[in-house]
């Protein structure tokens, strides 16, 4: 008998591998496609957000010549400028922030609404006692009016009235920026708090007939394990650490000539600190130029703190050449000012 030929088995998983991974593929550029367009629709919803941005003012801030304001009915704050050089009107000696007071002018210059509002009455948004009020002038003689009232909790927004007394909703950055106070305003003298003991070359304390000078030591030690270490002089070390503690934050004049110091304050030159160090400098390309080759050299400098009279448990002091009166802790100032006699 004639034996009839096997039929060979299709693999019937083999059509619903491929269909699966048609399948795969197309679900995958379904959902890429899918993930474009969504990208692209938030896009054009943050461009149409963008677009929307209702502009109050477009102005060149350096041609601002008056800005003045004042926050929860508190005093008026009046900043003035001329070439470029702001000055607080109340007191043009004052040390302003020149970085802080453009910051200032440049935000009222630009100003952008999220939407306007309805008519309503000005108590309805705070605006009949605003929490801040903005007038800025301009080089051509043009003034305008801004006030900011009460805070929208739904949208963090705040409701603002323009120059013309419409109401419109803005961001809460403006008001940030002019919850500023003078205080915030002021530049203060650099303290030298971050040199290190191979900077220090001595340090000279006088306190009126008496004076001494503490110079730096160096002496290398070789420790059990073979490491060699620096060891410098303690008394520099704690002097060091006591000048840090004059850090130049806790000012109690801004401004003082050298007659007001001496009479006021007791600043006369007869108490004093002075610091010994080597400072980095840049060393130019050449012997004809003034631009610097990228690096650094250490010469010979000093800086010097003058002591003045006592006051409610705090001492007087300034760096030489500052107008700006600082106060230290008695016991600070004694302890520095003892080592004259040592």
């Amino acid at each position: 008998m004639q034996n009839t030929p096997k039929r060979k088995k299709k693999n019937k998983a083999l059509p619903l591998l491929v269909l699966a991974g048609i399948m795969c593929v197309m679900a995958a550029a379904y959902f890429g496609l899918a993930a474009a367009n969504d990208r692209r629709e938030a896009e054009a919803a943050a461009a149409a957000a963008a677009d929307t941005t209702i502009m109050l003012a477009e102005q060149d801030y350096t041609q601002i010549t008056e800005l003045k304001y004042r926050t929860d009915g508190g005093d008026w704050i009046t900043l003035n400028q001329s070439g470029g050089v702001w000055t607080l009107a109340e007191d043009p000696k004052f040390p302003l922030d020149q970085q802080t007071a453009a910051g200032l002018g440049a935000a009222i210059a630009s100003i952008g609404a999220m939407r306007s509002v309805e008519d309503g009455d000005a108590s309805m948004f705070g605006l009949d006692n605003p929490v801040c009020e903005i007038h800025v002038s301009y080089g051509a003689g043009t003034t305008y009016k801004y006030a900011i009232g009460d805070r929208n909790s739904f949208n963090n927004a705040y409701y603002f009235r323009n120059d013309d007394g419409a109401v419109y909703m803005i961001a809460s950055g403006l008001l940030t920026y002019f919850q500023t106070t003078t205080e915030d305003m002021i530049v203060l003298d650099t303290a030298m708090t971050t040199l290190t003991d191979a900077d220090i070359n001595s340090f000279t304390i006088t306190d009126g007939d008496a004076s001494a000078e503490w110079k730096q030591t160096a002496e290398e030690v070789t420790a059990e394990d073979g490491t060699v270490s620096t060891v410098y002089s303690q008394d520099v070390t704690d002097l060091y650490g006591m000048f840090c503690e004059l850090d130049l934050l806790s000012w109690a004049d801004y401004y003082a000539d050298s007659t007001e110091m001496a009479e006021v304050y007791g600043i006369d030159g007869t108490r004093s600190l002075t610091l010994n160090y080597k400072k980095s400098v840049a060393v130019n390309s050449g012997t004809n130029t003034t631009e610097s080759s990228g690096q650094t050299t250490k010469v010979d400098a000093n800086y010097v703190i003058l002591f003045g009279t006592s006051e409610n448990g705090q001492t007087y002091y300034s760096p030489k050449g500052s107008t700006i009166v600082y106060t230290a802790a008695d016991d600070v100032a004694d302890a520095i000012l003892a080592y004259a006699a040592q």
